[in-house]
């Protein structure tokens, strides 16, 4: 019995996962920049409100998404198509995420790899801060992007036909949603969050990818800390703005 569970444990030790490490860190990567992309351009179409006649731009925008690429594709056809491939783009993030960082907990045990204060706080964040951002985007769709209740302000407007023409009324509903005090804090606090994922997820990037060149080590640094204080500035001032009265 003895001698057969020796022979046994080389097998058990060559045994490969299905879902292989250095996969899921590259399905990890990808998946992390796609949607760090996606972020970088909502925000631009967000900062709308900022230009002159900012509600006019803001609503024709939320049309526009809405109407990519018709009569090719059907009203909203090309905007679910791009929803279903973010959701899949989360999902790989969130389950390779979660392999990684189990994988790696059992492989170190005890011994972690030392880094500088606030890279260390980071790294051991990462998987509090997704959450976080989970929850986040899951409150979002149902204010901004469903409408329902008692998530979104009471009066959310759809958009309507009237005439044969499309009217949005995307820039009122951020106003209504955002002068509740409380929901302009939490998208700010989650906007804090975001920024400091992505400036750690970006700059893991090429070594995920298994890049060795420090220069390109180098570039995805510097472009998340970029990225991160952009979408900070950029994504939090359209609440505060909002809840000072600055934006109406």
């Amino acid at each position: 019995m003895t001698a057969t569970r020796q022979n046994d444990a080389p097998a058990r030790l060559r045994a490969k996962p299905a879902y292989p490490s250095w996969l899921a860190k590259v399905v990890m990567a990808v998946s992390g920049a796609l949607l760090a992309a996606f972020v970088t351009v909502h925000m631009i179409g967000n900062l709308k409100v900022y230009l002159p006649d900012g509600e006019e731009h803001l609503n024709e925008y939320a049309i526009f998404l809405r109407t990519i690429l018709e009569p090719a594709f059907n009203y909203e056809g090309f905007l679910w198509i791009f929803r279903i491939v973010m959701l899949t783009a989360l999902i790989a993030h969130i389950i390779s995420a979660v392999i990684v960082a189990r994988r790696g907990r059992e492989t170190r045990g005890k011994h972690r790899r030392k880094l500088s204060g606030f890279k260390n706080f980071l790294a051991r964040h990462m998987l509090v801060t997704g959450i976080v951002l989970f929850l986040f985007i899951v409150f979002h769709i149902l204010d901004l992007t469903a409408g329902i209740p008692p998530f979104a302000p009471e009066g959310y407007q759809h958009i309507e036909v009237v005439d044969g023409v499309r009217h949005a009324a995307a820039y009122d509903n951020v106003i209504a949603s955002f002068s509740r005090p409380l929901v302009a804090l939490f998208y700010m606090l989650a906007m804090v969050v975001l920024s400091m994922h992505i400036l750690h997820g970006l700059g893991t990037v090429a070594v995920d990818l298994g890049a060795s060149n420090k220069k390109i080590r180098a570039f995805f640094v510097w472009l998340g800390w970029i990225l991160a204080a952009a979408i900070l500035i950029g994504n939090t001032s359209i609440p505060f703005f909002v809840m000072t009265g600055v934006l109406k």
